[in-house]
This record gives C-alpha cells, sequence and structure tokens, in this order.
C-alpha cells in the first residue's frame, strides 16, 4: 500500500474520466490513445492527414503538439473558445476517425 497523500490516484489501473477545468489558470491536458490490441497501423501519411482535418473541425477543444506512433498517440489539448466536456469531444473525433477511416481492421 502506497503511504502518499495522492496514494488512491497513483493505484487506478485507468485514469479518472473528466477534466475538472478551472476559470482561473489555464487548462493543458495530456491524452494518450492506444489502437485496439496495440495494432501498428497509425504511423502513416493518411492517418495523419486525417486526423489533422478531424482535429481541425472538433474545434471545440485545441489539439497542440502531438507524436503520432505506430500503435498509439500522444497529444496535448486545451479548451477552444466554445468548449464542450473533454471525453465527449474525444469520443466525437474518434468516431468521426473511424466512419471517415472505413477500415474496421484499424480501430
Amino acid at each position: 500500500m502506497l503511504c502518499h497523500p495522492m496514494a488512491e490516484f497513483l493505484e487506478r489501473s485507468r485514469p479518472a474520466r473528466g477534466v475538472l477545468t478551472d476559470n482561473a489558470i489555464q487548462t493543458v491536458v495530456f491524452l494518450t490513445v492506444c489502437t485496439r490490441g496495440r495494432g501498428r497501423w497509425l504511423a502513416d501519411d493518411r492517418v495523419h492527414a486525417l486526423l489533422r482535418q478531424i482535429w481541425s473541425e472538433a474545434d471545440k477543444w485545441n489539439v497542440g503538439p502531438y507524436v503520432l506512433m505506430p500503435d498509439h498517440l500522444h497529444l496535448f489539448a486545451w479548451p477552444g473558445p466554445e468548449t464542450c466536456l473533454f471525453d465527449p469531444w474525444v469520443k466525437y473525433w474518434k468516431s468521426r476517425f473511424t466512419a471517415a477511416f472505413r477500415n474496421p481492421s484499424c480501430r
């Protein structure tokens, strides 16, 4: 057992859902998204272009620096001028990507 003030948080097997925002400080979120089964298909020019297009259209959150790896991606995001909750935004752009990419083996 951890004897740390954040012990409950540190022992989680999955991160907590949601992002708490505060109007007094800038919110920046670091997100990691993995492919299903850690399939190695993300590091592709077509995937990259499609993600950039979808992120620019799904503008409730801004996508900043990101790294696209074969089986996962990392990105920083912060609320746009007209924001929404973070989790629905992620779900939205992931579903848009799946529909546009049209490859059921790549999820």
